[in-house]
């Protein structure tokens, strides 16, 4: 799942997914916004990238970026109408990558008999029936979904315990009904992507798109083009009647500037003088086009030190920060690396059908690393490790060589196990004792009694200040 720390408080029912992978024809499940949310292993779009790069995105940035090259993004945007709608819809589909034509039926989902909160995919040459022997017919397929369907955008959370998670969270939730632009910091691999699909699909517009921009991937004599669009012959190579441009494409959900602070001067004055007057223009265009999207932006450079240094826009700046939200680096909220570790090994348990966990010694030692690549670096190491691990029991010895060789603590030493593990112990413990106020708040975090606890204190010789 690509979803570093965000989670559903419900799923589709665990066996379901064993169900789905037993059918030879192709399933997706989408969100009414075109969020695909499963896929089962028959699926057309398997063959065209690997799932992790599949999951979560959107079935119009697939047509848009051409891992789907039939229907085109405004053929897409039509069928999600008729289907959202009621309608079942049937269509030809080709990928890149897979030299055949799919026949694809969509039907609607709906929640509790009234409202469609999703829509079912299926595609095969054979029109409506499973390659099973029990010939399922589709639209008990979709009633079998229906049961199933309280998978609800609205329903993602953050997972974390830290306090100063909390008051991200908090203000998240303050700011996702209004038309306030939103600009978000923090360093690389914090998750402010997932913040801003977080906003996205806690408000109003959750049902709306959201289109992902990243201002460094795209070059400067492209970018106007491609977030504006434009018109027929408005340029060498336009020959198509027409193109919608990003910011179009986003109609009333949320267009998302990820590293903001990539922008040429140039495309930075262009992109005020589009937040200041709410349009923008196509290239070629005769007539302004009103911004109706809401607007969030982020980037992991100090943004104030940048207009300081000239580098971006002092008038952008503040047109963009009117409310301003800072994530914090994992090595300074450590009560959710235990809370994120374990949730990653229960998703790469799902995923790869194993069992694994974790035992003390590597817990010790995920809550004393530093995490510079804050949580995408846990996600990644937990999926190493969980692939890597030849046992069910994931220890000390299963972790990658860079932690050991980073970890200031163990650099140019050479010990035991055993002495390894007491080192670590008796870094962790001094930690816990430094950030508590008495033994008997340590030994709750430590999940051990007082008197173990007091042991360990004295067998460490940690006096004074320490604790």
């Amino acid at each position: 799942m690509n979803a570093e720390y965000l989670k559903k408080d419900s799923h589709y029912a665990p066996g379901l997914n064993s169900f789905l992978n037993l059918i030879k024809d192709g399933i997706v499940v989408t969100s009414v916004s075109s969020k695909i949310i499963l896929l089962n292993s028959s699926s057309a779009l398997r063959s065209a990238n690997a799932y992790e790069d599949i999951y979560g995105r959107y079935m119009f940035d697939l047509a848009e970026c051409g891992i789907i090259t039939k229907p085109n993004r405004s053929e897409w945007e039509a069928i999600f109408e008729r289907i959202v709608s009621g309608q079942a819809v049937k269509f030809e589909m080709s990928v890149r990558g897979n030299e055949h034509t799919f026949i694809v039926i969509g039907y609607p989902i709906f929640k509790r008999g009234e409202k469609v909160n999703r829509v079912l995919f299926t595609s095969n040459d054979k029109l409506s029936r499973f390659n099973l022997e029990s010939k399922v017919d589709l639209s008990n397929l979709a009633e079998i979904f229906s049961n199933y369907s309280q998978y609800d955008d609205s329903d993602m959370k953050y997972i974390s315990q830290s306090d100063s998670m909390r008051q991200v969270i908090k203000i998240a939730h303050k700011v996702a009904n209004v038309e306030s632009p939103v600009f978000l910091t923090g360093e690389t691999g914090v998750g402010k992507s997932l913040l801003a699909q977080y906003i996205h699909s806690i408000g109003a517009r959750k049902n709306e798109p959201f289109i992902q921009i990243n201002c460094a991937a795209i070059p400067d004599n492209l970018f106007e083009s491609e977030v504006f669009g434009y018109e027929q012959g408005a340029f060498t190579g336009a020959t198509r009647q027409r193109k919608l441009g990003m910011m179009e494409l986003a109609k009333d959900g949320t267009i998302f500037l990820d590293e903001i602070t990539e922008l040429s001067p140039i495309l930075q004055a262009k992109l005020l003088q589009v937040m200041q007057e709410g349009e923008f223009w196509r290239l070629g265009g005769n007539s302004p086009i009103q911004l109706k999207a809401r607007v969030i932006a982020a980037t992991n450079h100090d943004i104030r030190e940048l207009v300081r240094e000239k580098k971006f826009r002092e008038d952008l700046y503040y047109r963009m920060c009117v409310v301003p939200i800072d994530i914090p680096p994992l090595r300074e909220r450590w009560e959710d690396i235990l809370l994120l570790a374990e949730d990653f090994i229960d998703e790469f348990n799902k995923k790869y059908n194993t069992n694994k966990y974790f035992n003390q010694d590597i817990i010790f030692w995920l809550n004393q690393y530093d995490w510079p690549g804050n949580v995408r670096e846990l996600r990644n190491v937990v999926e190493r490790m969980a692939i890597v691990s030849d046992r069910d029991e994931i220890g000390l010895s299963d972790i990658p060589h860079y932690l050991i060789e980073e970890n200031s603590s163990f650099n140019d030493e050479m010990m035991s196990l055993k002495e390894a593990n007491e080192k670590l112990e008796k870094e962790y413990i001094r930690k816990i004792l430094c950030e508590t106020k008495n033994y008997r708040e340590a030994s709750e975090i430590l999940c051990v009694s007082q008197s173990t606890l007091i042991r360990k204190i004295s067998k460490y010789g940690l006096k004074g200040k320490e604790y």
